[in-house]
């Protein structure tokens, strides 16, 4: 995700990832949960895990350091050590966490800690090290371990250089790993200091001193150098070095949905933002024991909340602060112009360059997926799909067309780099991106191809795949099998798998890993019917995916709602759109839908592209009425095409969106152009 954005000014919960034991499995396979290589929780049902302190080292390799109880070598039953474990892979930066090894007991001399009460830490990298600060006896000492040497053992802990603050409490680390937040019975605040330096400098921080934890924001994330988190009698308040800035009111409202109430805070600092993970442990409602737990759908920076610029609660300034954008401030496809909707725009004012597209152009935008480093679209009807980086409005890549930006190949036999579409047009209806390629809806050939990362050629030899043929690059034929496709609009990804809506079939389809073989099916009894329906077991014509911690949203759009699948069942929980599982009546309001298309989870809401009422509409988390909209002014009653004319606010069937921290993007496809709506 990218850049630094205000958390009160997009009103929304964040996804919380419990990594216990005993939770459904769905959210222990999530992107962003801390698990063994089988799957299974690092934490333990029966035990308490605390403080989780995740350190990037320099081979790309992550270190997790977390205190417990369990038992473990030599361990005293019933007393407090900290583990150590190291991930499988390395961590490419995109808030897909790999799994872990067993954890591994610490200890100094051969012994475990074996602390009566819970140990304090913190723990950060020297050069190729691992270094653990721990507060021994009410003295701050150190420890450096080497990541692949187990076990974790050290002869002796060694003295910090900064012997007069060395009895000060650990509140947490700093974005560089050089500084120790700490408390101290002589200071009025909590402070920063710099333990390998023997000096009595310390930087006060203008935290409580009833704060537990301090969390630094990297200044790369918010351009300040002091821009703190921390947790002052169990909320999340943001600090700098003047001011103490109010509780962050929609991370309390997650921690409240979630019935968690937290003890600490922690973050993995990364080279790309989307990569920052915020850490936390604490004790759910009824459970003494604690946690370990994974912030989604954010990173340390979107959380932070800029003190100087924020208007005073309650005021005028404020409610208008903290409403969504509903005005693009960035157009893909019409040469920068927000009143242009030709067909593949030839860069030369508002003039359609008819059948021939260019790096720039669109006929029919449909889909967007946005990566940490640009976004992919979606270009229908030139049979293709653009990758733009950062914010350019030039593609540096296209797929489907062999590397020519100015052709628009449709049928014959498909291939790895071209895709049929259909008669004079083409059909690449969807795109979507993650760390490790791309995936593309070549409908007209009932398959999905599969370009590992930046390839342009899907081939098996560069690490490709294709979906729906039985392993065949040069077959299009429909079938309804457990490896077979027909017309598939959409795909997702996760750590699980892949997820493709196999939109005439009338099911979502679940290949694990990267199998081409499904291993689940949605809306179907079997993998040899495709029979329509409307019930909680049964789909029509579904054409959007998104995937959140705890399941699945589905976009049934021949049913004119949107569908929840909790964990891994195929059976709906939850309808949006429709008063119950069996209607599925057009509408035109707050709580109905006309055909939607696209959909995206994000800090524990939904984006809908409701297509037919050329909107984009906003659920809040869990609820199934919308709270904003996009497209018609802000009216939840308007359907209109361009309501009120061709504009930067205006959308016209606009079947697909993503959102990351920066703002909503919309595919506008009778638009041929993409927007960009800020936060």
């Amino acid at each position: 995700m990218k850049g630094m954005k205000l958390l009160a000014g997009f009103s929304m919960c964040l996804g919380l990832m419990a990594c216990k034991g005993d939770v459904s499995p769905a959210k222990l396979s999530g992107n962003a949960s801390l698990r063994l290589a089988d799957g299974s929780p690092i934490s333990q049902s029966a035990t308490t895990e605390y403080n989780p302190y995740v350190v990037k080292m320099p081979d790309g390799f992550l270190m997790l350091v977390f205190g417990s109880d369990r038992s473990c070598g030599g361990c005293t039953a019933g007393t407090h050590n900290i583990l150590v474990a190291r991930s499988l892979a390395a961590y490419n930066d995109d808030a897909r966490l790999p799994a872990f090894s067993t954890p591994t007991v610490f200890t100094v001399g051969g012994t475990p800690l074996n602390s009566a009460t819970a140990v304090s830490f913190v723990a950060t990298k020297s050069s190729a090290l691992l270094r653990i600060y721990l507060a021994n006896a009410g003295i701050i000492q150190y420890a450096e371990l080497t990541p692949t040497a187990t076990p974790y053992n050290v002869a002796a802990l060694s003295s910090i250089a900064q012997a007069t603050l060395a009895r000060s409490t650990l509140l947490g680390i700093d974005a560089t790993g050089g500084k120790l937040f700490a408390k101290h019975a002589s200071a009025s605040q909590p402070f920063y200091f710099e333990p390998m330096q023997n000096t009595r400098g310390m930087t006060r921080i203008s935290a409580s001193t009833d704060a537990t934890a301090v969390l630094h924001v990297s200044a790369d994330t918010t351009g300040q150098s002091d821009a703190f988190l921390a947790l002052v009698n169990g909320a999340v308040v943001s600090v700098s070095h003047g001011a103490q800035g109010a509780e962050l009111t929609q991370l309390a409202a997650v921690f409240k949905n979630a019935k968690v109430n937290v003890k600490s805070l922690s973050v993995l600092h990364a080279a790309a933002k989307a990569g920052e993970l915020v850490f936390l442990s604490g004790s759910e409602a009824g459970d003494t024991k604690q946690d370990l737990f994974v912030l989604e759908g954010s990173n340390a920076g979107s959380l932070w909340e800029t003190l100087s610029s924020r208007p005073a609660s309650g005021s005028a300034a404020y409610a208008a602060w903290t409403q969504p954008q509903l005005t693009a401030t960035r157009v893909y496809g019409q040469n920068g112009s927000f009143t242009c909707n030709v067909i593949n725009n030839n860069n030369s004012g508002c003039v359609s360059g008819g059948a021939t597209p260019n790096d720039r152009s669109f006929e029919r935008a449909f889909t967007v997926s946005v990566s940490d480093n640009g976004i992919y679209v979606a270009d229908q009807y030139n049979n293709r799909a653009l990758y733009f980086p950062g914010v350019s409005l030039s593609a540096t890549r296209v797929y489907c067309q062999s590397g020519n930006f100015n052709t628009r190949i449709f049928g014959g036999t498909p291939n790895s780099q071209t895709c049929r579409g259909q008669g004079t047009y083409g059909n690449v209806p969807s795109v979507f991106a993650d760390n490790s390629g791309v995936y593309l809806n070549d409908i007209e050939s009932s398959r999905i191809l599969y370009f590992a990362g930046t390839n342009i050629d899907a081939a098996s030899g560069l690490g490709g795949r294709v979906y729906g043929q039985a392993g065949n690059y040069a077959t299009f034929a429909s079938s309804t099998t457990d490896q077979g496709l027909f017309n598939p609009d959409s795909t997702a990804a996760d750590a699980t798998g892949v997820y493709v809506a196999d939109t005439f079939n009338n099911r979502i389809l679940h290949y694990p890993g990267t199998s081409t073989t499904a291993d689940r099916v949605y809306g179907q009894p079997n993998y040899t019917t495709n029979t329509a329906g409307t019930s909680a077991t049964s789909l029509n014509g579904p054409r959007g995916l998104a995937i959140a911690p705890d399941g699945l949203y589905v976009a049934d759009t021949g049913n004119n709602r949107i569908v929840f699948f909790p964990g891994t069942s195929t059976t709906a929980s939850r309808v949006y759109g429709q008063p119950d599982f069996t209607s599925n009546t057009a509408g035109t309001t707050a709580g109905s839908l006309n055909s939607p298309w696209g959909i995206r989870f994000f800090a524990g809401g939904i984006y809908v592209a409701d297509y037919n009422n050329h909107r984009v509409l906003y659920f809040a988390p869990e609820a199934t009425v919308a709270t904003r909209v996009w497209g018609q002014g802000g009216s939840f009653t308007a359907n209109t095409a361009n309501n009120g004319g061709l504009s930067a606010s205006s959308l016209n069937f606009p079947p697909g969106l993503d959102v990351d921290q920066t703002g909503l993007y919309i595919a506008d496809s009778l638009n041929h152009r993409v927007l960009f709506f800020p936060r």
